[in-house]
C-alpha cells in the first residue's frame, strides 16, 4: 500500500481507533503489570526483560520507542538507564503512558505522531537506539517506510533493536487473514534493512520460539 492512498488512510484510521479502544484495558490487564512497575522501581516488562540480552548496554543512550502504546517498555529501557523518547499515534495509549510515567517518577516525553512523521517531529539522526518492540511492526503499512524512518532518525554508529512474530506463526491468525497484520521472515527483514542503508554485515536477524506455537523474529541492526 501507497503512503497517502485512501486505502492507507483508512487502514490507520480503523488501526488507530483499534488501539485507543485497547489503551485503557491493556492498562489495567494483569499481562502489562502497570502496577508492579508503579510500585517496584526495579521492575521491567516482560518484553524487556525476555530482549534485554539482545539489547546490550543502553545506560547513557538518547532512544526512541517507536510504536511505544502505553509506555511500560518505554518505561523499562528508561531504567535499564537509556534516555527514552516514546512515540505513537493514539492519544488514548499516550494518556495511560503519561500517567505510568508520573506515577513511577520517570521522566519520558510521549509524543503522538505516525512512525512515517518521526523525522519531521522529532529530527533525523537525533537517536542512538530505535526500538520497536513485539507486536507492533506488523501493524504498519510499509515495512519499507520504516525502515527508512528508523535510517534516518540514527545517528552514525546508532542501533536498532526490534522484535517482531514471525511470518510462520502469524499466517494463520485472523488479523493476518484479514490482510490487517504484515507477515514478515528473515530474507525480508535483512533485504529492507539493507535497501534502506544498513550495511548487511552489521545486521543480525534470527528467529527462535519465545512460546509454545509462537515463533520470534529479532532484528540488530547498526548504522
Amino acid at each position: 500500500m501507497r503512503l497517502g492512498s485512501p486505502a492507507v488512510e483508512d487502514y490507520l484510521a480503523v488501526n488507530r481507533a483499534n488501539w485507543d479502544d485497547r489503551a485503557a484495558a491493556h492498562a489495567a490487564s494483569p499481562g502489562y503489570a502497570v502496577q508492579r512497575l508503579i510500585a517496584d522501581p526495579r521492575a521491567l516488562s516482560g518484553v524487556v526483560e525476555f530482549d534485554q540480552a539482545l539489547l546490550g548496554d543502553v545506560s547513557g543512550l538518547d532512544g526512541i520507542h517507536l510504536q511505544c502504546h502505553i509506555g511500560t517498555d518505554t518505561l523499562s529501557l528508561h531504567r535499564l538507564g537509556a534516555r527514552m523518547t516514546g512515540l505513537d499515534f493514539s492519544p488514548a495509549a499516550l494518556a495511560q503512558a503519561r500517567r505510568l510515567a508520573a506515577a513511577a517518577g520517570a521522566d519520558i516525553p510521549f509524543v503522538e505522531a505516525r512512525v512515517d512523521d518521526a523525522v519531521a517531529v522529532l529530527g533525523a539522526e537525533r537517536f542512538d537506539l530505535v526500538y520497536t518492540g513485539i507486536g507492533a511492526l506488523c501493524w504498519l503499512p510499509s515495512i519499507r517506510d520504516w525502515a527508512a524512518t528508523v535510517a534516518a532518525l540514527l545517528r552514525p554508529g546508532g542501533r536498532l533493536v526490534a522484535y517482531v512474530t514471525h511470518r510462520d506463526t502469524m499466517e494463520s491468525w485472523p488479523f493476518a487473514r484479514q490482510g490487517l497484520h504484515r507477515l514478515y521472515d528473515e530474507a525480508a527483514m535483512v533485504g529492507t534493512l539493507a535497501d534502506a542503508g544498513f550495511a548487511r554485515d552489521a545486521i543480525v536477524v534470527h528467529s527462535a520460539p519465545v512460546a509454545r506455537g509462537v515463533k520470534g523474529l529479532w532484528a540488530l541492526a547498526s548504522r
